[in-house]
């Protein structure tokens, strides 16, 4: 499959894609992609830390979020996101200060 090497939105595009036929290699190999041509793209990093999460890579999937939430600290979706994903796994303190940080 032919990609603008170049395109960031592409490669994502071609993770979201192999993502849903469940070939999380090729996804995530795509996500990076993407994540290297845009490494200020919060919602790039929000796509690959739901990849993880999805796959039980909680590590990894943590770190994902928190590149989201340090691409752009002022934006309230990564805090969100990275609250949900400590909500999934029963951190109830560390959900309740992500989803309170935006209003301090």
């Amino acid at each position: 499959m032919n990609v603008d090497p170049k395109s960031a939105s592409a490669h994502a595009a071609l993770a979201s894609f192999y993502a849903s036929q469940k070939q999380f290699a090729k996804a995530e190999e795509f996500s990076h992609k993407a994540i290297d041509l845009e490494p200020n793209n919060v919602m790039l990093h929000l796509q690959l830390g739901g990849l993880y999460a999805t796959q039980q890579k909680q590590a990894e999937a943590e770190a994902a979020f928190q590149q989201a939430v340090q691409a752009d600290p002022q934006s309230i979706q990564p805090l969100l996101a990275l609250g949900d994903f400590y909500g999934q796994l029963k951190r109830e303190d560390e959900a309740a200060a992500a989803y309170k940080r935006p209003w301090r």
